[in-house]
């Protein structure tokens, strides 16, 4: 099983378990003209880095958060 496989898998039960969800949040005076395409997503450093920073997205949703259920739609 591949670590993005195994990472989603552990993170989807850990969600159900707790009944959690993850999402966005920012202070009532804010202000987010300019925004869109709007996205949470999940890096992970690759198997074989370059460098530190050398990630890959390995899950993303639209909007402002996700649950568990959200990981139940995602393809390698």
């Amino acid at each position: 099983m591949s670590r993005k496989v195994e990472f989603l898998n552990k993170l989807h039960d850990l969600m159900a378990e707790y009944k959690v969800s993850i999402n966005f949040t920012c202070g009532p005076c804010s202000d987010t003209h300019g925004l869109y395409d709007e996205a949470m997503t999940i890096e992970m450093i690759k198997e074989n880095p370059s460098s530190p920073w050398d990630e890959e997205e390995i899950f993303r949703v639209d909007g402002w958060g996700f649950t568990e259920k959200d990981l139940d739609y995602w393809q390698e």
